[in-house]
């Protein structure tokens, strides 16, 4: 193109220059210097001399933060927009700026502080939208809006980097040491059980059972038991013979694809990679309950990791039961969110805000104040409760004896609700409110 052929000519104040990895150079335009900046904005993207899209990403994130207050001051916890209207303002508006153009800035999240911050912002939207507590866990918020949180960008290797990861048969040598890794699922729960064997007299044997929630799968149980083994040979010695030993023959032929999806697996993979250069490891598949004594106990401890009580929910409601079997309750109100997630004004939470004895209800001055007392036991409460268990009769032909199964029936769920607004124990008031008796009381005086 001849210069000014177009009649088109740059503008010196309008133009700049933006080095990457290199000293500022000396150009001229018009007689005129172009200045040399540290970052420069094209396309709504930041980019700097480092190529660190970091400052990008906390860009974003301070200016979503600036819609927040105004959300807030119409969107409270019992007032403001509903549930429906809220969810809709953050998939189409807190949602398209996270993700604006983000294939080019992807490696800011895969950092540590990146993923803390997305997270962070997400956060006052997404409980803001449930009508929860402050102190409603971060991914708990996400599950209950149905968002899915940001996942670590995947860094694939490089092909030339590439080691065979597909799993060989049972070698006639004993290895060095040896994982065999198993997971298990229950009604109870989830567990994964890794189980250590050696031949050297400095690496002692390793029994390890593990507790996780009761909405994982078998896969999700048995990817955690291997990953928690990679961790272990992390921390051995160099030159070591190592064999992995799995009965999930689809985790391993997952484990030997280039582009696994699976954040877990993926994780195994990277950590093998690592591996490998210093430590011989191989990957071997073994049927299961075939009579070998490692695969046995490693599939012991891993049904020991289900019986964990501490992760039964009293209530029955899990983030897949809320997609299942309990798609009737919606975090539409603060009462709901507060059953689901168990951060309520109830005195006995754990994370309850009353700041009255928990030893003891604040109404009735008898048991602790809990779900169940509130529902089945308060005697402040029974003309209340006397119309909530009419409708149960009606509806399901039987009293309620536990709180399940007021939440597990959609036909009763509207019944609930009713008792839970119509008592008052879930109100931010620290004050008991006005028991039946006195209401009727001051309607005759």
């Amino acid at each position: 193109m001849v210069p000014g052929q177009h009649k088109l000519t740059l503008s010196p104040n309008k133009s700049s220059i933006l080095p990457i990895f290199c000293n500022e150079p000396t150009i001229h335009i018009q007689n005129s210097t172009i200045p040399c900046v540290e970052d420069m904005t094209i396309l709504g993207v930041n980019f700097n001399s480092r190529f660190s899209f970091s400052p990008h990403l906390n860009k974003i994130c301070d200016k979503i933060l600036k819609l927040f207050p105004r959300l807030r001051s119409c969107a409270n916890n019992y007032y403001g927009f509903s549930y429906r209207a809220r969810k809709l303002f953050y998939h189409s508006v807190i949602e398209q700026i996270l993700t604006y153009a983000a294939p080019i800035w992807a490696e800011a999240a895969d950092t540590i502080a990146g993923r803390s911050r997305l997270r962070s912002t997400q956060r006052k939207f997404c409980i803001n939208a449930i009508h929860g507590f402050r102190t409603v866990p971060t991914l708990a918020s996400f599950a209950l809006l149905r968002v899915e949180h940001p996942p670590p960008p995947y860094s694939y290797p490089q092909p030339h980097l590439l080691r065979d990861l597909s799993h060989l048969p049972i070698p006639e040598s004993t290895p060095d040491i040896s994982y065999y890794t198993d997971g298990s699922k229950t009604s109870s729960g989830a567990g994964s059980g890794i189980f250590r064997t050696s031949s050297l007299p400095s690496t002692p044997c390793l029994e390890s059972s593990l507790s996780l929630s009761k909405h994982c799968t078998v896969f999700q149980a048995e990817s955690f038991a291997l990953l928690t083994a990679l961790k272990d040979i992390s921390t051995m010695d160099h030159n070591l013979s190592i064999g992995i030993f799995s009965d999930c023959l689809s985790l391993l032929c997952t484990l030997a694809r280039h582009r696994c999806l699976h954040p877990i697996v993926h994780k195994c993979q990277i950590l093998l990679y690592d591996l490998l250069p210093t430590r011989k490891i191989t990957l071997h598949w073994v049927r299961g309950h075939s009579g070998i004594e490692g695969n046995c106990r490693a599939d012991a401890l891993a049904k020991i990791g289900t019986y964990n009580p501490t992760l039964l929910n009293n209530l029955g409601l899990t983030p897949i039961s809320l997609k299942t079997t309990h798609k009737h309750i919606t975090p539409d109100t603060a009462i709901t969110t507060g059953f689901i997630t168990g951060h309520t004004w109830i005195g006995a939470n754990k994370h309850s805000k009353s700041k009255h004895d928990r030893s003891s209800c604040r109404h009735c001055g008898g048991p602790p104040e809990t779900t169940e007392h509130i529902f089945l036991e308060c005697p402040p409460l029974d003309n209340h409760r006397s119309i909530l268990f009419s409708n149960c009769v009606k509806l399901i032909g039987h009293i309620p004896n536990t709180t399940k199964i007021l939440f597990s029936n959609k036909k009763i769920w509207r019944a609930v609700l009713a008792f839970a607004h119509g008592c008052g124990r879930f109100s931010p008031s620290n004050k008991p409110p006005q028991t039946d008796s006195e209401a009727s009381t001051s309607e005759s005086d």
